[in-house]
């Protein structure tokens, strides 16, 4: 399994009052998921996560995003179901993201932890053929509160041909913190 923020020397920025966690080199998704690092949620008003990938083979290079809550840095992992209509956008295209003008917002009928960029999933088409993007928004609120929930991982799951993909979390920080901080908030 890949990360796609490469842990501790991942380059964390701000632009405040964003921290954003940027990934290494995109990772082939053939027979490893993709598994991102792990964030704390608690100076953060909310995070976005954003995944981009480009064209493979349709249906067995699709491209599912998991999403995952714990107690704690390094702790046993709980679906986190936040995906829902609202807080879910797309781009996609046969060949190129210049073609698409608008963002496509999501419906989904139940909260969910998965996004399945499938015909019969989410997409309502085959991702596996398409270059794309995936933006997902998480809160705070979504998480498992009374059980102490609030750190957040998301995964790309593997697929079964070649398909390169990356992915990143944008956070809303609660307030100004030097870039040096940066690091320690969001870990």
């Amino acid at each position: 399994m890949a990360s796609f923020s490469g842990g501790r020397s991942a380059e964390r920025f701000q632009i405040q009052p964003f921290g954003v966690t940027v990934p290494g080199a995109p990772t082939d998704l053939n027979g490893a998921a993709l598994v991102g690092d792990e964030i704390t949620m608690k100076n953060v008003l909310a995070a976005h996560i954003l995944v981009c990938f480009n064209d493979g083979t349709a249906t067995s290079g699709d491209v599912t995003v998991l999403v995952e809550q714990a107690t704690a840095l390094g702790g046993t992992y709980k679906a986190l179901s936040a995906l829902q209509t609202g807080r879910i956008w797309t781009k996609t295209h046969a060949s190129t993201l210049a073609a698409v003008a608008a963002w496509t917002q999501i419906t989904k009928a139940t909260a969910a932890s998965t996004f399945t960029g499938t015909a019969a999933g989410d997409l309502g088409a085959s991702s596996g053929a398409l270059v794309g993007i995936y933006l997902l928004d998480i809160l705070p609120s979504d998480f498992d509160l009374a059980n102490n929930f609030d750190v957040l991982r998301a995964t790309i799951n593997a697929t079964t041909s070649s398909k390169l993909a990356n992915a990143f979390y944008i956070c809303e920080m609660k307030h100004n913190v030097a870039a040096a901080s940066l690091e320690t908030i969001l870990s």
